[in-house]
């Protein structure tokens, strides 16, 4: 058994020199660090390793002259992990997004000094997003994440703080003005092309697509509603999904779902249970087939079927945003039908209920909705859905 490491960095002499040096585990990285305090048993060195336990003590790593920029990928991203999740403890994707990024860092400048990756080292960095195909919009925001990376390091004296000046320099790409891929606009989807997709998709995809069609309300919004999170109490229900993009800034959200029909067409067993889930979806099509067997059912068969039931890859209990998505670029793609993402529902709606001639050029799009379809639900003149409130788009 291995004995364990020391908590207090030690004091030890270096005879060749006459200096004295300090052996530790850095607490983030998890590294062994030598740092040289001063001459041996001066004053000098007796503060600093003062100050080294000090801030070892506060969980603060080593001095920042040598950490390489692995090192500091490293402890941002431990910070990243506590830092982007929701309430219940679920990574957002803005994780994933840093991963994608530092990933491509680690591989490119990995080795390289904290202190020594510049403004020619950050484009060079982006160059290789360039040939890797991302667009331009993608190149820009990924190096905005890595400067937000070393800002983290100054923010705890890892790395000089002349590093992110000269990282700001470094301009983002211009439209037309680089070699980096062209996006074009999210348009809205036509309404023929969405009812000639859904008979090809299965019931709870085909329910997502109704459901934003109805709301307008982003695909997460959508994939994560629960029964518990609607408000059934009022003419009109509304849903608050408890988790989006702007809740760690404390912003509520509420969608109005206008008729209700669609949520009795998918019962739950508990209200916590997400209204479309591919774990039911899959349950209920076996016990279809099941009952629509017409040939014996053998007891030889019996292990085959336990066997089935226990899959190595079983479907999740909710939706996510990609594999929606994926869903219906597969039905597409199949029967020979032109693709389309969830996101240009939600541009379609607000195409269908935007006013074709607004009095004010410019208006917010709250302003500019009339009240009467602000949720989509058009048979009453008098819907009592406050346009203010609403942040469904």
């Amino acid at each position: 058994m291995p004995r364990p490491r020391k908590s207090i960095p030690s004091y030890r002499r270096h005879t060749p020199s006459g200096f004295a040096y300090s052996d530790f585990t850095d607490p983030l990285t998890g590294r062994r660090r030598t740092v040289c305090l001063g001459p041996w048993d001066s004053p000098v060195s007796r503060a600093e390793h003062a100050r080294l336990c000090t801030e070892l003590a506060a969980g603060q790593p080593a001095p920042a002259g040598g950490l390489t920029v692995s090192e500091l990928l490293l402890v941002f991203l431990r910070h990243a992990e506590r830092h982007y999740r929701r309430a219940d403890g679920s990574p957002t994707d803005e994780l994933a997004n840093y991963k994608q990024v530092l990933r491509l860092v680690r591989e490119t400048h990995g080795h390289t000094l904290a202190a020594a990756f510049g403004p020619l080292a950050l484009k060079a960095v982006r160059q290789r997003m360039i040939e890797k195909g991302w667009s331009r919009k993608n190149v820009n925001q990924q190096v905005g994440r890595i400067r937000r990376v070393f800002k983290y390091g100054v923010e705890n004296e890892l790395v000089p703080a002349a590093v992110l000046e000269a990282l700001k320099a470094v301009g983002g790409l211009q439209a037309g003005r680089s070699a980096a891929r062209e996006t074009s606009p999210v348009s809205p989807v036509a309404d023929p092309l969405v009812e000639t997709t859904l008979p090809h998709l299965n019931r709870h995809v085909a329910g997502l697509v109704r459901f934003q069609r109805l709301t307008g309300c982003r695909p997460g919004d959508a994939v994560r509603l629960r029964r518990c999170d609607v408000e059934a109490s009022g003419a009109v229900w509304v849903f608050r999904p408890p988790h989006h993009k702007l809740a760690h800034r404390n912003v509520g959200r509420a969608v109005y779902l206008g008729p209700q029909a669609l949520l009795a067409e998918f019962p739950t067993h508990t209200p916590g249970e997400p209204v479309f889930s591919p774990r039911r979806e899959r349950e209920e099509r076996n016990a279809t087939r099941a009952a629509n067997r017409t040939t014996k059912f053998y007891a030889s068969r019996q292990g085959w079927q336990t066997r089935k039931e226990q899959p190595k890859r079983a479907p999740g209990v909710k939706y996510t945003v990609a594999s929606y998505g994926y869903a219906i670029r597969r039905a597409c793609a199949k029967h020979g039908l032109e693709s389309w993402s969830p996101n240009q529902l939600r541009h379609a709606f607000a195409t269908r209920v935007r006013p074709e001639s607004s009095p004010v050029l410019g208006a917010r799009k709250e302003e500019a909705v009339p009240v009467a379809t602000c949720c989509g639900y058009k048979g009453d003149a008098t819907h009592p859905c406050p346009a203010p409130e609403r942040r469904n788009r």
